[in-house]
């Protein structure tokens, strides 16, 4: 009897001797701390990210200079500007390489000088070449009810700052204000007032630039805008104010002037 209970427990202790010997970890190989000589996975296998978050830093200047407002500064033929209100609807973000174009999350963002950073969301982590977007609203987007957009969305109605003129014309792309000297000499002060309101399907602007980039980890991409380069060759003076409709020259001189103010630094 003493010799059958001696052997059960000699296989017991056997038993448990073997099990405690497994050596434990990640047991999985695509995980990054896969471990080739664990025998039973402990639930520590952690794995790279495929994805990266990108943030756009939109950046404002006024020709080499940082945008202020109410600044005082010279234009193209030296007659001097200050702003007052500047912001400009971006729409459209896709980054491209040889497979094809991907989308990023955000694709509408209402842009101020006074706030530089944007959250444009997460792709795949891999290669591109080519930022793209627009100065404008794809024509679906910009003849649609601001109030049928959720309410974080850069082009609902609840957005204190979102410009729509109506279902016909759609959004206002580019509102710039502020005060020019009016003097024929151009020896005064910015003293008179200058709207440009810029919109119509026709007058958006799609911009793509060369950005290549191995995505493995979250990026800042930065842009900048010259909100003087934007009247780049426009007599102020003379051409105080463009509604689009009732002012479609100068409307259309301050958007040809678009791919000149908008880079990306590479």
């Amino acid at each position: 009897m003493k010799t059958k209970l001696f052997f059960a427990m000699a296989i017991a202790a056997g038993t448990f001797a073997f099990s405690g010997c497994q050596k434990e970890g990640c047991t999985d190989k695509s995980a990054t701390n896969y471990d080739s000589k664990a025998q039973k996975d402990d639930g520590s296998c952690v794995y790279a990210d495929t994805t990266s978050d990108i943030m756009l830093h939109f950046h404002p200047m006024l020709g080499s200079s940082d945008f202020a407002y109410d600044t005082e500064v010279t234009n193209w033929e030296g007659r001097k500007m200050k702003f007052t209100k500047a912001q400009v609807y971006l729409s459209g973000f896709h980054l491209n390489n040889d497979d094809g174009t991907t989308m990023l999350p955000t694709q509408y963002l209402l842009t101020k000088p006074e706030t530089m950073m944007y959250d444009l969301g997460s792709v795949p982590n891999t290669h591109y070449h080519e930022i793209a977007f627009s100065v404008g609203v794809d024509s679906v987007a910009n003849h649609s009810d601001p109030a049928s957009w959720p309410s974080d969305n850069a082009l609902s109605s609840n957005n204190p700052d979102h410009a729509f003129w109506n279902w016909n014309s759609g959004y206002i792309f580019i509102e710039v204000e502020g005060m020019v000297d009016t003097t024929a000499d151009m020896s005064g002060s910015a003293n008179a007032p200058f709207v440009y309101h810029i919109g119509t399907d026709a007058l958006r602007n799609d911009l793509v630039f060369a950005h290549h980039m191995d995505l493995d980890g979250d990026i800042t991409m930065m842009a900048m805008i010259d909100y003087l380069e934007l009247f780049n060759g426009i007599d102020v003076r003379l051409n105080p104010d463009s509604h689009t409709m009732n002012n479609m020259p100068a409307a259309m001189a301050l958007s040809a002037n678009v791919p000149n103010a908008v880079t990306v630094v590479e």
